[in-house]
């Protein structure tokens, strides 16, 4: 009997065990779908979050892109630099200006970078929001004019965070203000020239008849014919100085027609290869892959092309190199100095030009000469008149393009005439250049 009942309440117990692990287990199922519950709603949160995120990061993503694109389409030059002045930005344009990429300047100081650039100038200020033009010297070592605002940068609070440097490449505008006060200048001497060579030409030409009137009755007498001969050969000297003073002053009406320039130089240049050749002079011809043509008066522009040439072989009397290219200048470019369209009464923004240069390896123009050399009567040569480069830069101006030039004494000089272009013609796979042939001028210089 006592073992039956020790068995009865052995299976009481073991039944009470079970009841309470199946409730154990039943609470514990409960926790667990609870659980499961709570996980379910925080992961459909966390995924509403992640993709809220995401919609974050790409909206953000897409527009620092688009500040990005807006900073490198700007056509003008942007640096950014924090309260150290360490340069954070460096855009596209500021590149193409300075010569040097981003990824030389990011993390530098700006005044000491661009002070080293500025060369002799005054250093820009770091106190100061400043506002000035200048010169910079580029890494490929070319000087340009530059206009620099610098202006605070403020966040949403207004606190300082730094400053935005904005940089333009003026250099065609400087030289568009430096041909429009030469114009301006040459406009007033022009009218009084004028008056002068009408005043002097009357009693010229009374003194050559009466010296011609001198030489028959002197022709017994060589001694004194000499002399008389001295005289005419004087009037014609001071006559010919006239008729360039009158051609100088003469407005210029050009007869336009379609010009070929690349057929144009080269026929140009058959006219004066022999001269070249007796001075001991190469010619080179180095062409861009575009044929530009343009709205000209051939035979003013020979009187351009003698001019520039003559003056190339005066200045190489040993001989040397004497380089004629050709450039297209596109609207891109021109766009970049978007404040230039309306100096001199001519729009030159956005418009296609060809840049022309002859350069030659000769003595080469003295620095303080150069702003100088087209202005009339002014000449380094001792017989000049002074006149033919002022007629050149009448020539040009009438055709509305420029002439500028630049030298370095005993070096060389060079002068780049830009014209616009009235269409392109497609160009010629061969040109035969210095008697040896040129495949394929497909390069654009």
């Amino acid at each position: 009997m006592n073992n039956v009942k020790l068995k009865t309440e052995d299976f009481e117990l073991l039944k009470k065990a079970f009841d309470s692990f199946n409730q154990s287990t039943s609470r514990l199922k409960e926790s667990n779908d609870f659980l499961q519950r709570k996980l379910k709603i925080l992961n459909l949160q966390l995924e509403k979050k992640n993709k809220e995120l995401e919609v974050s990061l790409r909206e953000k993503e897409s527009a620092k892109n688009y500040l990005n694109n807006i900073l490198e389409s700007l056509t003008a030059g942007v640096i950014v630099i924090d309260l150290k002045n360490n340069i954070t930005v460096f855009n596209r344009i500021t590149e193409e200006v300075t010569g040097y990429s981003s990824d030389e300047t990011i993390g530098k100081n700006f005044y000491d970078f661009f002070n080293k650039l500025l060369e002799s100038n005054p250093p820009l200020r770091k106190q100061k929001i400043s506002k000035t033009e200048t010169k910079l010297i580029t890494q490929e070592g070319t000087e340009l004019f530059i206009s620099i605002n610098i202006h605070l940068l403020r966040d949403a609070r207004g606190k300082t965070i730094g400053k935005i440097i904005v940089i333009q490449d003026i250099t065609r505008l400087k030289k568009l203000e430096e041909q429009a006060e030469r114009r301006n200048r040459l406009m007033a001497m022009g009218e009084l020239a004028v008056n002068i060579a009408h005043e002097i030409r009357n009693p010229l030409g009374s003194i050559e008849l009466f010296a011609s009137l001198l030489k028959r009755e002197l022709k017994d007498n060589p001694d004194n014919l000499k002399l008389v001969e001295h005289i005419i050969s004087s009037i014609k000297s001071l006559n010919h100085t006239l008729s360039n003073l009158l051609l100088f002053t003469k407005t210029q009406k050009p007869a336009f027609t379609d010009i070929d320039i690349h057929e144009f130089l080269d026929n140009a240049a058959s006219f004066i290869n022999y001269n070249l050749k007796q001075n001991n002079i190469c010619l080179k011809r180095i062409y861009g892959s575009k044929n530009p043509i343009i709205k000209g008066d051939g035979e003013l522009l020979k009187q351009v092309f003698f001019n520039l040439t003559l003056n190339a072989i005066q200045a190489m009397p040993e001989g040397g190199t004497l380089n004629i290219s050709t450039k297209v200048l596109d609207g891109k470019f021109n766009r970049k100095e978007n404040n230039e369209k309306n100096i001199n009464g001519k729009n030159m923004n956005g418009l296609n030009l060809v840049e022309i240069k002859f350069v030659d390896s000769g003595n080469g123009i003295p620095e303080g000469y150069i702003k100088s050399i087209f202005t009339p009567f002014f000449t380094t040569k001792e017989r000049g008149t002074g006149l033919g480069l002022a007629i050149v830069h009448n020539i040009i101006d009438s055709h509305n393009g420029f002439i500028s030039a630049k030298s370095i004494k005993g070096k060389g000089t060079e002068f780049s005439i830009s014209i616009p272009i009235e269409r392109f013609r497609q160009a010629k796979t061969e040109r035969i250049l210095n008697n040896s042939k040129i495949l394929g001028l497909e390069k654009q210089l």
